[in-house]
């Protein structure tokens, strides 16, 4: 919509075929999702009731024509000698950016950082206008911690939301997001010790009095830790009947 008004819209690489889909990209996502969750255990008679019955969202996504999508540089000048840096910041989404200016230590964080609640990992995949049916799920988690570490070190005084009002203690935020997700991680890493597991395995375990069609979000932010623990090798990932099984390698 803003491109119709003559604005042009900045995006990061990584994002520029969802914002170019705009709404088509939202029901791919949903379409790979539904596909994907049931790989990680949830009942398939389940996934199907929730995702045919989802209710279409208010918000439209409008398609944004290439020719209004500009990738950012890396500063833009402001006033009084001040500049505005763009920081790529993956994790909300591939190509998500956050925008920081040091002379005032004003961090504008998007969904990065929200004073809240913390940011949860979705499940995301990347899509194309030639690619729409070969996808690849990209593990959101384990570059959206790397990239809070890296904000963590900046000389941030102020962080300005994409929700929520101005935060003016900044640390406070980045705590509690590494406390959570420390806390989570260990209560996996106890679950995965006791015997392997789905995600969804896991979920019920973790949260045992959730009715199972509530679990898809818990889900979500399991399989990004499991992505994690994947990579420093705490964990093995093997196929059993197309279900996902995860094994601790403590």
């Amino acid at each position: 919509m803003w491109a119709s008004q003559g604005a042009t819209i900045l995006v990061s690489k990584k994002d520029v075929s969802a914002v170019e889909l705009g709404n088509e990209h939202l029901l791919l996502q949903k379409k790979f999702q539904r596909n994907d969750i049931i790989r990680y255990g949830f009942p398939e008679y389940l996934a199907e009731n929730i995702f045919n019955n989802e209710k279409q969202s208010q918000f439209s996504w409008y398609p944004c024509a290439l020719e209004n999508i500009e990738l950012p540089k890396k500063t833009y000048p402001l006033i009084n000698g001040h500049y505005l840096e763009v920081l790529d910041a993956p994790g909300h989404t591939p190509g998500n950016i956050v925008c920081f200016i040091p002379q005032t230590g004003e961090l504008f964080s998007g969904d990065t950082l929200l004073p809240t609640t913390i940011p949860t990992p979705g499940m995301h995949y990347i899509t194309s206008q030639k690619a729409k049916e070969d996808y690849k799920r990209w593990p959101s988690l384990p570059d959206f911690i790397e990239t809070v570490k890296s904000l963590q070190k900046l000389k941030v005084k102020y962080i300005l939301p994409g929700h929520g009002s101005t935060v003016d203690d900044p640390q406070k935020l980045f705590k509690r997001f590494n406390t959570h997700h420390q806390i989570r991680a260990k209560r996996i890493r106890k679950l995965l010790s006791e015997h392997s597991d789905t995600p969804f395995g896991l979920a019920k375990r973790q949260y045992p009095k959730i009715p199972e069609k509530r679990l898809i979000q818990a889900m979500i932010e399991i399989i990004g830790h499991l992505d994690v623990f994947l990579i420093s090798m705490e964990v093995e990932c093997s196929e059993k009947n197309n279900t996902l099984i995860y094994t601790s390698t403590k």
